[in-house]
């Protein structure tokens, strides 16, 4: 089923059949939604209404516009999904469908999110795919080096609010060889860098790796995705 995509301060948004506000998010491990069930594509599934001081309302409130669901991976894996950026849509597809375009590229699961693995200011990295974020991040050790842009950057992380950071413009190349030119965040809240970014997870690959191509493909079944250049 293809869907028409808003993209609301590069935040991926698509309204389904019976008129539900749905915020792609690649980044949350769950979906949540003001009732225990949704039902999607023709089957219901189980949501969450409050979890971590998490609401469909509080993240509508952090959007800046009106979402009713918060599409997180435990539904997304049930499907293979195709984000198109440019043309503005979104398809969702059975497992059993055949992806038979773009480059692939190995993943790593962990936890429910996707790790790519990733070349950033020279060092090889494994960073976190995720649709929730208009900004990229890496760690201190990544931005060595590299300049500072004039202006910090207004930003948010569903569950603890908003925050300001520095950004820094920079190539990322994946393990397939495919490049694209990232504004990175260095300044994510304490408790989202101790939760996440340690060892090689150094960062987060948010949207500015999906205006980067044509489309993208995910394959969470059999950890994949495909970029279309």
């Amino acid at each position: 089923m293809i869907y028409n995509l808003t993209l609301h301060d590069k935040h991926a948004i698509f309204v389904t059949n019976d008129g539900l506000k749905v915020l792609v998010d690649t980044g949350v491990p769950y979906t949540f939604f003001n009732q225990k069930l949704w039902n999607f594509e023709g089957t219901n599934y189980s949501t969450q209404t409050l979890l971590s001081g998490i609401t469909v309302d509080a993240v509508s409130e952090l959007v800046g516009t009106e979402v009713n669901v918060l599409l997180g991976t435990d539904i997304m894996s049930k499907f293979k999904i195709c984000l198109d950026y440019h043309n503005l849509t979104i398809s969702f597809e059975p497992l059993a469908y055949i992806i038979d375009e773009g480059e692939k590229i190995q993943v790593q699961m962990y936890m429910g999110y996707m790790l790519l693995p990733v070349t950033i200011n020279g060092q090889n990295v494994m960073g976190f795919l995720d649709t929730g974020a208009k900004l990229s991040y890496i760690t201190e050790e990544l931005i060595n080096g590299l300049d500072a842009n004039p202006e910090r950057v207004k930003d948010f992380y569903i569950g603890i609010g908003e925050f300001e950071t520095r950004t820094y413009t920079t190539e990322a190349t994946l393990s397939s060889g495919y490049s694209f030119q990232g504004t990175f965040g260095g300044d994510l809240p304490a408790q989202v860098t101790r939760q996440f970014l340690s060892g090689e997870r150094k960062a987060i690959i948010g949207s500015d790796f999906f205006f980067s191509s044509k489309k993208v493909w995910i394959d969470y079944a059999n950890s994949y995705i495909y970029i279309i250049k």
